[in-house]
């Protein structure tokens, strides 16, 4: 064999070499049997349909750009970020379902505990009638009851080890808990609320650990300042009228997206202080999940993600309605894609898409093999 013919191969193997350790750090791979959700209407896939509340979105036009145009209980025009990211780690469907109404199988990919109008707080579910965290969590241990009847303890235990746990709470508890309602801005300073919550986020983190959950993701508040329903709240705060709104503001408030930036950093001061106790005792992993940026960003520059509105939700006149004041009788935009919400309250399915897209870009790859 010859110099030139040995440096020839030597060049293909470590092109093949190179060409194999870029797409395995492209594409990682995942031991991930499930995931699970908590939390509220960002995450909610269903769980509403069947609670004695206003908070529902299972009519139309919710879930109008879903598969076969079915409103299935999502605040939204389609997907959510869990949706995306059951099917980036390639499980059983490419959408999550609601543990409201499931039948527990031992084929079980993940299942949505999250609650649309939940909080933190117990008392801003309470204004809902919506299941609390706590609910949420009791929940959770009858499926680990029905999976230990189907799989057995051992199998169960590993089962959960390895599942990814979701958690986006906390923006009801400070948009509508504290700023809309007196209660909780009386009895607590905006850093004693934010301690407040944490304290609960701590409690349930530390609950799911003591059930065999090891793979968190947790989402920071979204600028809640942009929120179209905040804006208009914003202008009825600020009318010289009683009764009637000044004009909307045409940029986000300022004071709250401070106060959910504040939040976000204490969470990652308290993810690293919890990570310490885990893992003394056994490997655990807690990423926080910025969306508070990318969110803000669509707001602040639309043009890059194809959006021609910002400020209005494309229900009725995008200033009120969501929930049941966003339904089939209302005016609604023809391309909801165009729209960063969808109704006041919640992102279109494009939106969602973005978060998600950034969801599998950045923290996803953590837990991979």
């Amino acid at each position: 064999m010859t110099v030139k013919s040995v440096t020839a191969q030597t060049v293909i193997c470590m092109t093949l070499l190179i060409t194999f350790f870029i797409s395995s750090r492209a594409n990682p791979t995942y031991d991930i049997p499930a995931m699970f959700a908590f939390g509220d209407s960002t995450l909610d896939t269903g769980n509403n349909n069947n609670l004695v509340t206003f908070i529902k979105a299972n009519f139309p036009p919710y879930g109008e750009d879903f598969p076969a145009k079915k409103a299935t209980g999502r605040f939204s025009d389609g997907r959510l970020v869990p949706d995306y990211v059951l099917a980036a780690l390639n499980l059983s469907a490419d959408s999550l379902p609601a543990y409201s109404g499931h039948t527990v199988t031992i084929n079980d990919f993940g299942v949505c505990f999250a609650s649309a109008g939940s909080g933190l707080d117990d008392a801003t579910a309470a204004r809902f009638g919506v299941q609390t965290i706590s609910n949420q969590v009791e929940e959770f241990k009858k499926y680990i009851g029905n999976m230990m009847f189907l799989k057995g303890e051992a199998k169960t235990q590993e089962f959960l080890n390895k599942s990814l746990f979701v958690i986006s709470v906390g923006s009801n508890d400070i948009m509508i808990n504290y700023y809309m309602f007196p209660e909780r801005s009386i009895m607590y300073s905006l850093p004693q609320y934010h301690e407040f919550l944490l304290v609960r986020l701590k409690a349930l983190l530390k609950k799911l650990y003591a059930m065999g959950a090891r793979n968190f993701a947790v989402a920071g508040l979204p600028p809640i300042g942009c929120v179209p329903l905040q804006l208009t709240i914003e202008a009825f705060k600020s009318s010289m009228i009683p009764g009637f709104p000044a004009q909307r503001p045409n940029k986000c408030i300022q004071y709250q997206n401070d106060a959910a930036l504040s939040y976000n950093v204490k969470l990652q001061q308290m993810i690293q202080e919890l990570l310490q106790q885990f893992n003394s005792v056994e490997k655990t992993k807690i990423v926080y999940a910025d969306i508070f940026t990318n969110l803000l960003d669509m707001s602040n520059n639309p043009q890059k993600y194809g959006f021609v509105e910002t400020k209005k939700g494309c229900c009725g006149t995008g200033t009120t309605e969501w929930g049941p004041l966003c339904n089939s009788l209302e005016w609604r935009c023809f391309n909801p894609s165009q729209y960063l919400f969808f109704d006041t309250f919640h992102p279109t399915q494009a939106a969602y898409k973005v978060l998600a897209d950034d969801f599998i870009r950045t923290v996803l790859p953590t837990f991979a093999n």
